[in-house]
């Protein structure tokens, strides 16, 4: 593309072709909600020839309507640390727990840590360890409209067996629209996946690559279902279902409702916009089903997240106690 700005409201794919022959190639555009027009110049380089194409968006669409301005979510307090705790018959264990903690700079998110923690007893003193579990790293090229993500998973005494490398740029808004995902194990590395996110009214609606697909579905400014596909040609099937509280999700910094899945790229607010209410359920295509309750504290921020999980086949339900804590209390 000649205009470099074009990167976070342009996507083309394939964005280069490895062999001689026909190619199709997409041209995307993000909705225009900068109330002026613009142009983009693409250029299409196969060996000695160069095919420029001039695309003209314009700022209103086609019914004359224009876009919803773009507006952050709000919040009002910045999330330190979460700890997560088992309920076993009843009796929390206070023992062994996991405690994922938040680094700063400049208001952004940059590095994200998951920790066990044990105590053990040692000739009656009990005595407090770690062992890190994985940690994300998060570096912002805003000049670039570019973002590089790297998340380690570590096991045998803290040596990284997992590596995800993500180099993902952004839309006008901040929010992902292309992400070059590279995974690594200890066995073998992975060819780079593609993944394109697509948006609107700044809530996530598409995430797809070559393997597999996948779509959401809102209603009251709450993502009620989520789709897949596996193959270009079949139909999407649910696979997730969602329900929501009355209380709002617009205290904390961090979208909470991301946290039982440990979707830290939605967590943080690199998705798109949030679901507007705390999550009540979810339920999946296998029959099992979470149940979230909360606590809050004299501000009315969450203070305690309680999720209930429900197996198929299995009678007693497992839960987990998710407590957070806020700079600054």
């Amino acid at each position: 593309m000649q205009n470099d700005e074009a990167r976070s409201w342009v996507t083309v794919t394939p964005s280069a072709g490895e062999e001689a022959g026909e190619h199709t190639v997409q041209i995307l555009l993000d909705e225009n909600t900068t109330g002026n027009p613009r142009t983009v110049r693409i250029d299409l380089n196969c060996q000695s020839q160069t095919e420029t194409i001039t695309i003209n968006q314009e700022a209103v669409r086609q019914d004359g309507s224009f876009p919803e301005s773009y507006e952050p979510d709000p919040f009002e307090a910045w999330v330190e640390r979460i700890t997560i705790t088992e309920i076993t018959e009843g009796v929390e264990n206070r023992n062994n727990w996991l405690e994922i903690r938040f680094g700063y700079n400049d208001d952004q998110i940059q590095y994200i840590e998951k920790t066990g923690i044990y105590t053990e007893n040692i000739e009656g003193e009990e005595i407090q360890n770690e062992t890190i579990l994985s940690d994300i790293h998060i570096n912002y090229m805003p000049e670039d409209h570019r973002l590089f993500y790297e998340q380690n998973i570590y096991e045998n005494n803290n040596q990284v067996t997992q590596k995800l490398y993500s180099e993902c740029m952004l839309n006008e808004q901040g929010h992902i629209r292309e992400n070059q995902a590279t995974y690594f194990d200890m066995m073998s590395n992975e060819e780079p996946i593609s993944i394109v996110y697509r948006y609107k009214n700044f809530r996530l609606q598409n995430i797809g690559s070559d393997q597999e697909q996948f779509q959401y579905i809102w209603s009251d400014q709450n993502r009620v279902e989520t789709q897949e596909k596996i193959t270009s040609d079949a139909e999407y099937a649910t696979l997730e279902t969602f329900t929501y509280t009355t209380e709002e999700n617009n205290k904390a910094n961090l979208d909470l409702n991301q946290l039982y899945q440990e979707d830290y790229l939605s967590m943080v607010g690199l998705l798109g916009k949030r679901s507007q209410n705390l999550l009540a359920s979810i339920s999946d295509k296998k029959g099992s089903r979470t149940e979230f309750s909360y606590t809050f504290n004299m501000s009315g921020y969450v203070e305690t997240i309680t999720a209930t999980h429900f197996s198929e086949g299995i009678k007693t339900p497992t839960k987990q106690v998710y407590t957070i804590f806020y700079q600054g209390f």
